[in-house]
């Protein structure tokens, strides 16, 4: 009986999370008519296999090549594999007690955090062998690279910028959606001069101007993450990763069976 009424709250918990985003965006509207966001979907281009072992938490693309870090505490490692196939071809599993976060490229090298430990790990690339650890107040959500500053979520509204190289705090900005905090910031992305983020436990993804913390738009991935629906063995939306040289967005989810390249199509203004 107490199994059962456990289950069903978690259920319940979960349900109303993933119906926050999407509650907040009508009472801000409704509220604030001068608020005009940049509102897409996505338009599915094409599918690659991922994965179902993966509980991604931070995802990057270079080359033909997927990095991705995952979590959960035993499971958690950082790997690489070829975009059309999921075959590792390289993996290196974290110790026990970490649960692996967000990862980005910084040149030659691979940066990933870690959620509670206040722990970060630095790797070469190529070989995934381990160059340093780091430190960093807080807990370790998502991270992206702009070309100067490493930018790292904490599950807050607040954005930090990171020295790349001493990993120490530069300066820091609070995200806000239509004048209001949006916390549950996770996985990011940094496209274009914009900073695209996944809002934990939501199908949106958002972008935020880097400077101001403002956010300027917003993608609906209803359409994609519908068709789990049923299947209670995926998780969550998470991971979005940039092929800059051929303008091409990638995204997935936590167990999800496959990755998505996708087109974002504006949504006419009423």
């Amino acid at each position: 009986m107490q199994r059962t009424f456990l289950i069903n709250f978690v259920v319940l918990v979960i349900g109303v999370s993933f119906a926050a985003y999407a509650d907040i965006a009508k009472s801000d509207k409704s509220s604030d008519e001068k608020c005009e966001l940049n509102a897409f979907t996505a338009k599915i281009v094409d599918i690659f296999p991922h994965s179902r072992d993966n509980f991604t938490q931070g995802f990057a693309y270079e080359s033909g090549v997927i990095y991705e870090s995952t979590g959960l505490l035993g499971h958690s490692a950082v790997q690489l594999y070829g975009l059309d196939r999921p075959v590792k071809l390289l993996k290196r599993a974290l110790p026990y007690q970490y649960f692996g976060e967000g990862l980005t490229i910084v040149d030659d090298k691979l940066v990933q955090l870690t959620y509670k430990s206040a722990t970060g790990f630095v790797y070469e690339k190529a070989t995934l062998n381990p160059i340093r650890r780091f430190n960093y107040k807080g807990e370790g959500w998502g991270l992206a690279y702009n070309g100067k500053d490493l930018i790292m979520s904490d599950g807050s509204n607040v954005l930090q910028y990171l020295d790349p190289k001493s990993f120490r705090l530069r300066s820091q900005v609070e995200v806000r959606r239509c004048g209001k905090a949006l916390n549950n910031i996770n996985e990011l992305e940094f496209i274009k001069g914009s900073i695209y983020a996944n809002i934990w436990q939501s199908n949106y993804i958002v972008i935020i101007d880097p400077a101001s913390g403002e956010v300027t738009g917003e993608i609906d991935l209803n359409q994609i993450t519908d068709r789990y629906t049923d299947d209670t063995s995926v998780d969550v939306l998470n991971g979005i990763a940039w092929d800059p040289d051929n303008d091409r967005m990638f995204i997935t989810g936590k167990n999800w069976p496959h990755l998505y390249q996708i087109e974002l199509v504006e949504r006419a203004k009423p």
